[in-house]
């Protein structure tokens, strides 16, 4: 129970960190959130499938194929600083990459991507 009430606690203090200085708006959330995904759609393409490279690796490849090569008497220890270096680096990082989305997504001007200017078709 403490490990999640510390990782609600984490995503609590990223959120405030985040949304620190960003102005509320008077239109609904949705319509920024549709035009900075038609805007940006290769973005979170990418970034999306980093995230899912990221939980193959240390999920499915890590954690079960590699433990499950290990031998019983080992495979404890192999856990053990699996989960030592997973939990502060890869939960923690996705909850920085879903609240700076959640960010972009709801609490922003859409910027034109990188590249396009004013007056180009």
């Amino acid at each position: 129970m403490l490990v999640l009430e510390v990782r609600i606690l984490l995503l609590v203090v990223i959120w405030r960190l985040a949304m620190r200085g960003v102005p509320q708006r008077d239109q609904p959330p949705w319509s920024t959130a549709s035009a900075f995904a038609t805007a940006h759609w290769p973005s979170l393409v990418i970034q999306g499938f980093l995230l899912s490279l990221a939980f193959l690796t240390f999920d499915l490849l890590a954690e079960q194929v590699v433990a499950g090569l290990l031998p019983e008497s080992a495979r404890q220890g192999y856990l053990a600083a699996l989960l030592m270096v997973k939990n502060p680096t890869v939960i923690a990082f996705t909850f920085v990459w879903m609240v700076g989305m959640l960010r972009q997504l709801l609490g922003s001007d859409v910027p034109e991507p990188a590249g396009r200017r004013h007056g180009d078709s």
